[in-house]
């Protein structure tokens, strides 16, 4: 069964959020047991406003000419890398992946405060006022 979209009503009933969402369900048969992981989405104004934070910082910042390049290393300092070693023993790290799919809401906040704070560091300013400017970019 793939994944489906849908809410809990007060009386504990799943509700699909869209009508191929309840046709998926309605193939599901009764008397079965099924495996359910239920996962609190992320918020999307959120992560936007993580973006905004990026572009904040990449736009007071000189030592990166492209902002991707720059991102990985600010997902990266916060803490959120992969590590492999090489067949020659050469280390290798990469950002983890923010797409929704592989970071719930918690973490993301979670990378979201870290990156804020390097960034205060790296531009030399208090999170007040970056917090501010981030409502009038966003």
């Amino acid at each position: 069964m793939s994944k489906i979209w849908a809410k809990i009503s007060e009386d504990k009933k799943i509700i699909p959020m869209n009508d191929s969402d309840y046709e998926k369900l309605g193939r599901i048969g009764f008397d079965e047991f099924y495996y359910i992981d239920i996962k609190k989405p992320r918020n999307p104004k959120f992560h936007r406003m993580f973006f905004a934070l990026l572009n904040l910082g990449f736009q007071n910042q000189e030592k990166y000419k492209e902002f991707e390049a720059f991102r990985g290393v600010m997902i990266m300092e916060a803490g959120y890398y992969t590590r492999a070693v090489s067949s020659n023993g050469t280390e290798l790290f990469w950002p983890k992946s923010i797409s929704f799919e592989s970071m719930d809401q918690m973490e993301f906040k979670s990378l979201y405060d870290s990156v804020l704070i390097n960034i205060c560091k790296m531009i030399g300013t208090d999170k007040e006022i970056v917090l501010m400017e981030l409502e009038n970019f966003m």
